[in-house]
């Protein structure tokens, strides 16, 4: 009688251990790198913040990625508050361009109006350019 009930305390710690080894936490998504550069007239754009906002329509429903443009206009992506880079996938670009005067940036401050675009593949993109027109 003893064995089986030692038998049966056995078996139920096994299936808890095994039930709750299934009950792990979601790994992070792996984030590819993002890094680059934005330039407006051949001068590099400062005082700003760049976004990448999943573009939903091309079936990417990630997280928005987002870094401040540094003074010689670079940046390098971070998905808050999962580390830098970027989940793969379709992105519309927006810029935050404080007070800049000149109005044809202003399609850059609007998801809705932004033309620029970019897929970013698994491996990232560390040479982005970004010329504003």
């Amino acid at each position: 009688m003893r064995v089986r009930h030692r038998f049966a305390i056995l078996s139920l710690i096994a299936l808890l251990v095994v039930g709750l080894a299934g009950c792990r936490a979601n790994p992070k998504p792996k984030l590819a790198p993002v890094k680059g550069r934005v330039v407006f007239q051949d001068q590099a754009v400062t005082a700003a913040d760049i976004y990448f906002i999943p573009d939903a329509s091309k079936g990417n429903e990630g997280s928005l990625a987002s870094s401040v443009l540094q003074e010689d206009g670079s940046f390098t992506l971070t998905t808050h508050p999962l580390g830098d880079g970027v989940m793969p996938g379709a992105y519309k670009v927006m810029l935050s361009l404080g007070r800049r005067p000149e109005k044809e940036l202003n399609k850059y401050r609007r998801v809705e109006t932004t033309p620029l675009e970019f897929t970013v593949p698994a491996e990232g993109l560390t040479d982005l350019l970004i010329k504003l027109e």
